[in-house]
């Protein structure tokens, strides 16, 4: 074989012509010396080619089949004994199995794997060299290209846990010879007796010789494993657990003549089947949560579903069937392309349904990127075989609907119903009903994933939120069908609130609450009959219609503070807790309270006015952290009221009021608000009260 290479006579020139160069031949030929080589002159005048100087090559390593000395006999997959001259090799010669010098090949010339007969052109050859380079990773079907540094580490783990677990798993088939009462202490009336080698015919079954069999030894190393590999790289812990599930899923319990029924772990049926739902939940998590390609995905589920499944395993077959993100039915859900979560394909129905492992793992991800709106599609079209966490999960669409800034479809969730679930509304806690009243009004959301008032507020650009009006008729149709609401004075007091305040919060998140000029007594006397009827109407029909005069520019926020009280007359207020909290939303507007009072009739204000006093009492805490020191005007307008109403059984409230400042309060602090209370009982000067 020769080889011709052509080098310029010129080094600064980068054309070249065959005239204007030199060719060295280089031949296998018998050895010539070197000044010989150099005396010798060829001469070709035809082409003007002259060679001057020629030197023996050197013989590079090579794999047997391309070796130049000795010849190779191919066949496709010939193992039993070496082909004809396949045996001999030279110094060079490769094994194109092993990687290895053919001299230091341990099965050059073994019978039914001769690797002497090895080649490239064939693939049965091919299959056995990718066996040898990748180990026991050639199961899962990888490249050589697809190896890595974590997989090539997966694999070395996975060789060394398989022997060791095929150590563990033969003492278990050995078993224990044992006896029944070894387990556990013979407490025959024989053995009390001093009689040596007497048989008692009572207990001499629980002395006889048994086998038993445990497996808590195989079941502790498979486990330690799935722990160490749950804590490493998303592609070295896949490849390790389904490594661990291959091995564990061919372990078989024999039969015995008495076994443990204590501990799960000590038969093989059943410790099997707690370590597979273990890896298949994990697997779940790591294929929806870790950037593993859609390509290297399938494979790992493949070799799964190639897996031996036994009959005490059958129900993990389509454990790891999951969508992909990259799923066509999966992807127009999230794109807001298909509502419903079904697909027809080739005439078969295809539905979105996931375990509620997938479910959660695919929340957790779509959190992370901020995908609000994508994961509240996603909860309204997949399906699940756990309602009540679905149910859960379903609650949570209004928030995720917020925290996207689509503050009027979080309004219509919180009572769209889905079979066999009634609406968000009805199952609202106080905490949440609080939350969303301040994400509807301010248009500002919580910072974190949580619908909970206890961390940061954040403004969402570019949105608007929603009229007050809408605001309280959504807050109203809650409380109307949440009963844990309609009872709870907090939910009413935040209402109440929300009512008084404007569109935005203080920085620790509250409401800001605003002094409303009193109406006249004739807009008074309006709006509360058509609010009457408004409350009647939402006990009917769980909705109503503002008339229009509940819109006009004039007394708009009075209007709707009047609709609260009024809904809050019809209340039974033994069944508040805390009474006091509702009587203090109204401080900065003692008319809307005067309007209430004076509404109730005569057995509601008597228990209006005995739970009142009843809070005073065992909740005076709630009055010192509610009222404060420096807003002097609104204390001395609160404890008046009570002082200057006509009917005497409120005049003990205010007196109680004072009371209670007096005792917990500096003299300085209670110094302003006393002096504008006294000014203004000498400027009204009730008949009622004296000096």
């Amino acid at each position: 074989m020769d080889e011709i290479i052509v080098i310029s006579d010129d080094e600064n020139e980068y054309s070249l012509t065959l005239n204007d160069s030199s060719v060295i031949l280089e031949d296998f030929g018998p050895a010539v010396s070197e000044q010989q080589c150099r005396n010798e002159e060829i001469v070709d005048e035809e082409s003007g080619l002259s060679v001057t100087y020629s030197k023996r090559g050197d013989v590079l390593p090579h794999a047997r089949y391309d070796c130049a000395v000795h010849p190779f006999s191919f066949s496709d997959n010939h193992m039993c004994t070496p082909m004809e001259n396949n045996m001999t090799f030279c110094e060079q010669c490769y094994c194109y199995i092993c990687g290895k010098l053919a001299s230091e090949c341990l099965s050059w010339i073994t019978p039914s794997i001769c690797h002497c007969n090895a080649h490239k052109r064939s693939a049965y050859w091919k299959m056995e060299r990718e066996k040898a380079s990748l180990g026991i990773l050639f199961e899962f079907h990888f490249d050589l290209l697809e190896i890595d540094a974590d997989l090539q580490e997966a694999g070395c783990i996975l060789h060394r846990f398989e022997d060791n677990l095929n150590k563990e798993y033969t003492k278990f088939l050995l078993g224990i010879k044992a006896t029944i009462h070894s387990h556990g202490t013979c407490k025959c009336s024989c053995h009390t007796k001093r009689k040596k080698n007497s048989s008692c015919t009572l207990c001499s079954s629980g002395h006889m010789e048994i086998i038993s069999y445990d497996y808590s030894g195989v079941h502790d190393l498979a486990y330690k494993l799935v722990c160490e590999a749950e804590e490493r790289k998303p592609k070295v812990a896949a490849v390790l657990l389904l490594g661990i599930a291959k091995q564990i899923m061919l372990h078989k319990q024999p039969m015995a003549n008495w076994q443990d029924g204590r501990d799960d772990r000590k038969c093989a049926t059943t410790a099997v089947s707690l370590l597979l739902t273990r890896i298949t939940d994990f697997l779940q998590m790591l294929f929806v949560s870790s950037d593993f390609t859609s390509f290297f995905s399938k494979k790992l589920m493949q070799f799964f579903q190639s897996l031996y499944f036994p009959v005490n395993c059958r129900y993990f077959v389509n454990r790891l069937n999951i969508f992909l993100w990259d799923d066509p039915l999966l992807v127009a859900v999230l794109k807001g392309q298909n509502v419903s979560g079904t697909r027809i394909v080739k005439g078969k129905k295809k539905v979105l349904f996931e375990c509620l492992n997938v479910i959660q793992a695919r929340k957790k991800k779509l959190l992370e990127q901020h995908k609000y709106r994508e994961l509240a599609r996603y909860l309204k079209a997949v399906k699940s075989e756990n309602t009540l966490h679905m149910q859960n999960l379903l609650d949570e669409i209004p928030f995720y609907m917020c925290k996207c800034g689509d503050f009027n479809s979080a309004a219509e969730s919180l009572f769209s119903a889905r079979y066999p679930f009634c609406c968000t509304a009805c199952r609202l806690s106080p905490v949440q009903f609080i939350v969303y009243l301040k994400i509807l009004l301010s248009g500002q959301v919580p910072a974190g994933n949580e619908v909970d008032d206890s961390g940061k507020w954040e403004t969402i650009q570019g949105t608007t939120p929603l009229k007050k009006s809408f605001v309280v008729k959504i807050a109203l149709q809650t409380l109307s069908c949440n009963n844990q609401l309609f009872t709870d004075p907090e939910s009413w007091e935040a209402l109440i609130t929300a009512t008084c305040s404007s569109h935005k919060l203080t920085r620790e998140g509250n409401f800001q609450c605003i002094a409303y000029k009193k109406p006249d007594e004739e807009f008074i006397q309006r709006h509360g009959y058509l609010s009457m009827k408004l409350v009647e109407e939402l006990k009917m029909r769980q909705n109503f219609v503002y008339p229009q005069c509940f819109h006009d520019a004039r007394y708009r926020d009075e209007a709707l503070l009047l609709l609260v009280t009024e809904a809050l007359m019809k209340m039974p207020y033994n069944d508040f807790p805390v009474l006091l909290n509702i009587v203090l939303a109204f401080r900065e507007n003692m008319w809307a309270l005067k309007y209430l009072l004076d509404g109730l009739n005569e057995t509601l204000l008597n228990q209006f006015i005995y739970c009142l006093e009843m809070d005073l009492y065992r909740h005076s805490n709630i009055l010192l952290t509610r009222l404060s020191p420096n807003d002097p005007q609104v204390l001395g307008d609160f404890i008046f009221f009570f002082l200057s109403q006509e009917h005497y059984l409120l005049w003990p409230i205010g007196n109680m009021i004072q009371d209670i400042l007096l005792k917990n309060w500096t003299v300085h602090q209670n110094y302003y608000w006393q002096n504008h209370l006294h000014c203004k009982m000498n400027k009204q000067n009730p008949s009622h009260i004296s000096q």
